[in-house]
């Protein structure tokens, strides 16, 4: 590099330049970032999903458990886990939680990808407020104390309330006894298009009451409901994900899902707790030669690759270009490369 702002450049002046202009790549353009903003504003919608990529990577408001186990196919999360030992698979919501004292209602959309014995749904109330965040999104697997409590739609048909926080018995799973206000209407098919929604509403005493429902989006036919009484707040606080399993050592069912929501005054938004695409970045500065590497998550091969130059300064984002247009050019070579792979 040369020039005077590079003869003045500091170990200093580059991380405030270049730290978080690295932290700032973005996926989207400025209009669809404007465009998805709003829609979330007007929906609610945890974050909308991309419809035109396919990658590992399913978005900075989720962490995939495991990351091989799902992937993001024009606008569905979609499970993709071979068969083997991980028979209960999670998305842990980074940027929401549950505070279990307050009315919330969670939805999203969900179909059967393969058939075979299982289950899609919600899981809430991982670690029971108790764990750290980024460990309350990876609960997953077998239930155990602090597992949390699962809501979900069965390939039977029928929605159902299950036990995740049994350390007896790890894999069953036992269904809570519920009220059921709708009986299955017949089991799950390949073609089918499900808003599953679970609402939850204090009922007096502390406790809660949990309703469970599974609608036909092309008819409005409610195909399964159900209702469980005296819930304890601490059985949802904390961590909600969205789950699939299967029956195994049987060959069991995979699923998708899109279009989540999380709405009340039981939903704490979180954006800052959001990953991704940059996991984090090194460099090194030795008189006028700058290395960096930038770290990112599984991007796809149609993902655009544009860099947000900006500086973080007593509180206030500038333009690096303007300060450090050699710097700046540089930088962007740099992480256009590393994203690359090349």
């Amino acid at each position: 590099m040369t020039g005077q702002s590079d003869r003045n450049l500091t170990r200093r002046t580059f991380l405030a330049a270049t730290g978080a202009a690295a932290g700032s790549l973005a996926l989207t353009s400025g209009p669809e970032r404007t465009a998805a903003a709003a829609a979330q504003a007007a929906t609610d919608a945890v974050v909308p999903l991309a419809r035109s990529v396919q990658r590992s990577w399913l978005g900075p408001d989720f962490w995939a458990n495991r990351l091989q186990d799902w992937h993001l196919a024009d606008g569905r999360i979609e499970g993709i886990a071979k068969p083997g030992p991980h028979r209960l698979r999670t998305i842990g919501i980074l940027t929401r939680e549950l505070t279990g004292d307050g009315a919330a209602r969670l939805r999203v959309r969900t179909g059967t990808l393969a058939p075979g014995p299982g289950f899609s749904g919600f899981l809430v109330g991982a670690g029971a407020g108790a764990l750290d965040p980024r460990a309350a999104a990876l609960v997953q697997g077998p239930s155990g104390e602090g597992g949390g409590l699962l809501a979900v739609y069965g390939s039977d048909g029928q929605v159902a309330f299950r036990d995740h926080a049994e350390e007896s018995r790890p894999f069953a799973f036992t269904a809570f006894p519920a009220k059921v206000d709708t009986p299955a209407a017949g089991p799950r098919t390949l073609d089918e298009d499900v808003e599953l929604v679970l609402e939850l509403k204090p009922s007096g005493g502390g406790d809660l009451r949990l309703r469970l429902y599974a609608r036909d989006r092309r008819t409005d036919r409610i195909l399964s409901s159900a209702t469980l009484e005296g819930v304890a707040p601490e059985r949802v606080r904390g961590g909600f994900s969205l789950v699939e399993s299967d029956d195994r050592p049987v060959q069991g069912a995979r699923f998708w899902f899109s279009d989540l929501h999380a709405t009340g005054p039981g939903v704490t938004i979180h954006r800052d707790r959001a990953f991704g695409p940059i996991v984090g970045t090194l460099f090194s500065v030795s008189g006028s030669v700058l290395k960096l590497t930038a770290q990112l998550v599984p991007l796809g091969p149609d993902d655009p690759r544009e860099l947000y130059r900006l500086n973080r300064d007593l509180g206030e984002l500038t333009d690096v270009a303007a300060e450090h247009p050699a710097l700046v050019r540089k930088a962007e070579r740099l992480l256009a490369g590393a994203v690359s792979g090349a």
